[in-house]
Order: C-alpha cells, then structure tokens, then sequence
C-alpha cells in the first residue's frame, strides 16, 4: 500500500512532466466536434454532413491536494497578466494506484472561478487526447 498524500486521489496530473497534484474528481474529458448541414444545389435528395469546430470544455479538478505550489504560482501568474500555457497529462488511477488511462492536453492555462471559496481547478486547453495503457 502507498504511503504518499496522494493514496485518496483518483486522478494526478503532471505539467510539462512534473506531478503537480492529486485529485479525487475531475471533469471535462470530453470533445464535441459541429456537425455542419450543407445542402447541394439541385440536389435535395441529401443533405451533406463536413466536421466543423471541436471544441473542449475546462478541465474541472475537485478536492485536490498538492506537495508544491507550482500550481498555485502558474494561477498568479495567469491572475497577474501574464499568461502562460502548458501542456499536461491527467492520469486516471486504478484501484492499486497505477494509471489506468491518461488524457493529454495542450496549451492550457489555469483560471479559479470565485478562486477563495472553490476547492477546485480549472484548466482551459486548446486541445486534449486519450491513450489507454
């Protein structure tokens, strides 16, 4: 059995290869990609379907615990002006602790919504991939 703070934790996550925090919950590991209609002229028999935008909503990571405050100083940073975007992977825990599945996103940047009362993060990303082991 683990003796490390993060034993409670379903999910870590690592910016630019560097475990920044555990997490017991996370959401927002999805992608939605527009459909776009298009009807040819003189055809009305069907109706053609192109793959339009995908968009990704902010990864949303609940009731976390950390070992460092690289974080929190990524948040400042972002707070302050300067904004600085990182990549990353959230790891999926099984229940012997292991990664059972890791997602990967890019360019992100943190935000705290309503930041002193919130026991959550989020990370705003341009886009993200899953790899199961």
């Amino acid at each position: 059995m683990r003796s490390d703070p993060y034993q409670g934790c379903n999910f870590i996550i690592e910016i630019e290869g560097l475990l920044v925090g555990g997490f017991s919950e996370c959401s927002g590991l999805e992608a939605e990609t527009e459909v776009i209609d298009y009807r040819e002229g003189g055809v009305n028999d069907y109706i053609h379907r192109f793959a339009g935008g995908t968009r990704y909503p902010p990864l949303v990571l609940r009731h976390g615990i950390t070992s460092s405050d690289g974080l929190w100083r990524w948040y400042q940073m972002t707070a302050a002006g300067q904004v600085v975007r990182r990549n990353g992977t959230i790891f999926l825990l099984d229940k012997a602790h292991d990664a059972a599945i890791q997602w990967n996103f890019k360019d992100a940047f943190p935000y705290f919504p309503n930041c002193a009362r919130r026991q959550r993060a989020l990370l705003s990303r341009a886009s993200s991939s899953r790899t199961a082991d």
